[in-house]
């Protein structure tokens, strides 16, 4: 099963645009860097403060799980074409496609880790700013996802769970850690009605740009273009297999 790229962007999409300020830091603040954490990476080698996004599982939700026959899908699948503005218009009544079954919901649990050298400057404004509501609140967690119109459940685990210790090189480095939950589902065969063709063929290939997981730079999910650019393979949609409509 491959990552679900749509949520993965939604969650460093919230938590980009924190900003710290110190004494070297320029006017307005000094930006945090927000990435995926990769095997390879060294904390010793990260510019800090930095926010750091790890995979934590992807879990189907039993208690979430019902059967049923076909169902309208109210939001647009993975690789199909939307009826509306994508992120804005969307009427999930006039949704053009269905399913034979009720949608696999599936949890997907992220660690988010605050990475800093400095506790008074730059981590204690990083902790108040992210408990925040529209950040990573302990209630009424939501998550908009532009990419295929939908606005998420999601639940703060845990954290902030403070923690301090070393790097590679021995210096001194402030942690604190986050549990993040997202909700999704994964859709069965699905069947576009006579209008939109009724035709669903099998892709011959998949090319994926797994480039924004080693990329420092701000996402945007605000404009068309931004949600093309960060729109995944699978999210909340099918098996890659028969993505694509003629």
């Amino acid at each position: 099963m491959p990552w679900l790229r749509n949520e993965d962007a939604a969650v460093k999409n919230r938590l980009q645009g924190v900003f710290v300020t110190d004494a070297t830091s320029p006017p307005g603040g000094r930006p945090v860097a927000v990435r995926f954490r990769l095997p390879s990476d060294e904390l010793a080698n990260l510019t800090y403060p930095v926010i750091i996004i790890e995979h934590a599982g992807v879990y189907p939700d039993q208690e979430r799980m019902q059967g049923g026959m076909e169902m309208q899908i109210p939001y647009v699948p993975e690789g199909m074409i939307p009826w509306g503005s994508v992120g804005h218009s969307i009427d999930p009544e006039q949704s053009p496609y269905f399913t034979p079954f009720a949608p696999t919901p599936y949890n997907l649990d992220y660690q988010i880790t605050v990475f800093g050298r400095f506790w008074a400057p730059h981590i204690q404004p990083m902790i108040a700013e992210l408990a925040t509501l529209w950040r990573l609140p302990a209630k009424s967690g939501a998550m908009w996802v532009p990419q295929d119109g939908t606005l998420r459940t999601m639940r703060l685990l845990g954290g902030p769970e403070e923690g301090y210790g070393l790097d590679e090189d021995g210096k001194r480095l402030f942690k604190v850690v986050y549990r993040l939950r997202v909700y999704t589902e994964l859709l069965e065969d699905i069947q576009s009605s006579i209008a939109w063709g009724g035709t669903l063929i099998p892709v011959s290939m998949v090319n994926i740009d797994l480039s924004v997981y080693s990329d420092l730079a701000d996402i945007d999910l605000t404009t068309p273009a931004g949600i093309t650019a960060n729109t995944g393979v699978l999210s909340a949609g099918i098996y890659s297999q028969v993505n694509v409509q003629e």
